[in-house]
């Protein structure tokens, strides 16, 4: 296990524990939107939003911070949301770390 975190943290410095919980989100729910995920994850959808254009293609001008882990489709009926699917590469981040996550201690409400 800890051979497969180590080959991920050098293929991608940029992932933290943020990136990966939204990661695991759009796994479980392929398609959704960015704000179901903040509301899931109980975040800002500013800070969501952030985060799934560095998952995705990176901010406009800067395509080389994109990591390419999240693809971002405009939604058929109403442009103003983007539905959230992961890549071939953001399948293969969530098998390395879908072990790890699983086990991360749920928040008691």
């Amino acid at each position: 296990m800890a051979d497969a975190l180590d080959d991920l943290a050098e293929r991608w410095p940029g992932l933290d524990m943020a990136k990966l919980r939204i990661l695991r989100e759009v796994d479980r729910k392929p398609g959704g939107f960015m704000c179901d995920i903040a509301d899931a994850l109980h975040l800002p959808h500013q800070h969501v939003q952030f985060h799934v254009t560095t998952l995705a293609t990176g901010k406009k001008g800067r395509p080389s911070a994109g990591l390419g882990l999240v693809r971002l489709e405009d939604h058929l009926l109403d442009r103003r949301y983007r539905e959230v699917y992961l890549t071939r590469a953001g399948r293969h981040v969530i098998r390395h770390i879908r072990p790890l996550l699983d086990q991360e201690p749920q928040e008691s409400v």
